[in-house]
Formats: structure tokens, sequence, C-alpha cells
């Protein structure tokens, strides 16, 4: 496939519009003539993640700023690998990405280094509000749900408790155009089927995203939250994905 170069399509996606698109390309350009650039923007990304995520943790969960270890834990599934490899499935990044058809894109590491190359770009460009905006953006689903720390053995709990039924995670693989994948976890408790429920880079990381938006949708009362929106939007290539249950 082609590398794509329609930039304000990918802007958008950001919440940000580049003054220097420049910083952009270079973000999105992690070839041998360019590699130092990259790994610079790379680099400036990592640190604006750690200045900006946990202050928008801060800001939406009051009750624990002053808890170094539930916001290093939040910090953690924001930040880690496994979670920035699915935000790049997630913004389509592999398209615009140069020399993104080849298998090292499969990765993970190679997938997060990207987006904080990204982050980084946004930063040289507009500065640490920039950042912040983007940044609301793009993780504010998954700001929601990493206030659980175990949210399958929460919602097996509460399901039980309010006679709601079985609980089964069908993980279905996807694909971006064959370049690189992602699941996406299919949630069926008693005899109701939320097929938008839950996707990650890997298996684990999909039923875990689908287990913390049921509680999200099926208990309102007890986790509020203001998103009406709780899809993230990966292609499925595989139907006959494997199941598991609780």
């Amino acid at each position: 496939m082609a590398q794509r170069t329609d930039y304000p399509r990918l802007e958008s996606r950001l919440g940000y519009r580049f003054k220097n698109r420049a910083h952009l390309i270079h973000a999105l350009s992690p070839s041998a003539k360019l590699e130092s650039r990259f790994q610079v923007l790379e680099f400036e990304g990592d640190g604006a993640l750690r200045y900006v995520l946990p202050k928008l943790l801060a800001k939406r969960y009051p009750e624990v700023a002053n808890s170094p270890g539930e916001l290093s834990r939040m910090y953690h599934l924001l930040s880690c690998n496994e979670s920035l490899a699915h935000m790049a499935l997630r913004l389509q990044l592999l398209r615009y990405v140069k020399g993104g058809n080849s298998a090292s894109f499969r990765a993970i590491k190679p997938l997060a280094d990207v987006v904080e190359s990204i982050i980084g770009a946004v930063d040289a460009d507009g500065g640490i509000e920039a950042v912040e905006q983007v940044c609301k953006k793009i993780f504010r689903l998954d700001i929601e749900l990493v206030r659980f720390d175990r949210p399958m053995d929460i919602l097996t709990r509460l399901a039980a408790k309010e006679g709601l039924g079985r609980i089964e995670y069908r993980v279905i693989p996807t694909a971006d155009s064959g370049q690189a994948g992602g699941h996406v976890c299919v949630l069926k408790i008693g005899q109701t089927v939320r097929s938008d429920n839950g996707s990650g880079f890997t298996s684990e990381w999909a039923t875990r995203a689908a287990a913390a938006i049921a509680l999200l949708v099926l208990f309102p009362g007890r986790f509020s939250t203001d998103l009406k929106n709780f899809r993230w939007t990966l292609r499925q290539s595989n139907l006959n994905g494997s199941g598991n249950s609780h």
C-alpha cells in the first residue's frame, strides 16, 4: 500500500492542525535518512506524555490526586507500549508512516514509538498546551477506563450480585490492511450481546477494555462518566476468533 499523504485527515483525528507540517512528516518518517530527527521527536514525545497524562488523570480523578501509587498505576496503563500500539491502530498511523508496510511494524514497540514521535511533533509545533489538547481528545475514553484495576473481576462480582447471568468474552483478531494486528472483544452477559465492547492490541487488553466499558455502560450510577461514545473502531479480519468465559 502506498504511503498516504492526506495529512488534514490525520490532523482531524488528532484534533490539532500543524502550523509547520514538516514536524508531522518527520514524526512519520522512521527511515534511515530521517531516523535521528524521528528519534528526537520520540524522546520529546515520551517526556511530554510523562508531564501531560498525570495532569489529566489528577484533574479527572481529584480524589486520587494525592495518591502517587494509584496515579502511577493509571499512568502506566495509559502510556505503556501496549496502550500506545493500540493508539497507533486507532489513529491508522501506519497508512501514513514511511515504510509502514514492512513486517517490522507489526510489533508493539515500533508502533508505540510512532505515537510518541507524533506527540513530540505536536510539542515541537505547538508546545505543551497543544500536547494537552491532543491528549484530551485521543485518550478521552482511555482515561475513563483506567480507573478500574481489575475490571473483569469487578464485572463478574457485580453481574453475579445483580443476577445478570454468565459472562463470556469472544476475542476476534483484526488487521489494518494486513499491516498490523489488534483485537476486538465481543462481550456476552447472560443472553445479551454487547458487540461494540472493547478493543486492544493484544487479546488480554481487548478483554480488559470490554469489561471496563461494560462497567461504565451497565452501572452508570456506580461509575459516573459524561461519555456517550464507548467505541473504538478497528477493522475485523477474522470472525473465527477464540473465546473464553468467566
